[in-house]
């Protein structure tokens, strides 16, 4: 058995009269990755963030620190997690661009 990380990797030998102990194991591993991925936001999530959604978008576009790519990135970032729209992106994307 192979266990890998970003960081490590673990070859471990399996013996046959010790593969359910290495089953175990591994199903042990896998529960505690799947239970530390991190969640997505669910459309009810949005609906919950509403005005303060917006606002943050509102602080990204106007703020004056990061760069214009810098921004972008964030953007994009909460395009991905699902909690602006494609719509709201774009109109995001362009006031910060100028356009």
């Amino acid at each position: 058995m192979q266990i890998v990380s970003a960081s490590w990797s673990m070859r471990v030998p399996i013996f046959p009269d010790r593969a359910n102990d290495a089953r175990f194991v591994a199903d042990q591993l896998n529960a505690i990755t799947r239970s530390r991925k991190p969640r997505f936001a669910t459309s009810a999530d949005v609906e919950a963030l509403g005005a303060d959604m917006k606002e943050m978008v509102e602080k990204l576009v106007t703020a004056s620190g990061p760069s214009p790519a810098e921004k972008i990135s964030q953007l994009s970032d909460l395009r991905y997690g699902r909690l602006v729209s494609d719509d709201e992106y774009e109109a995001a994307k362009a006031r910060i661009l100028g356009i």
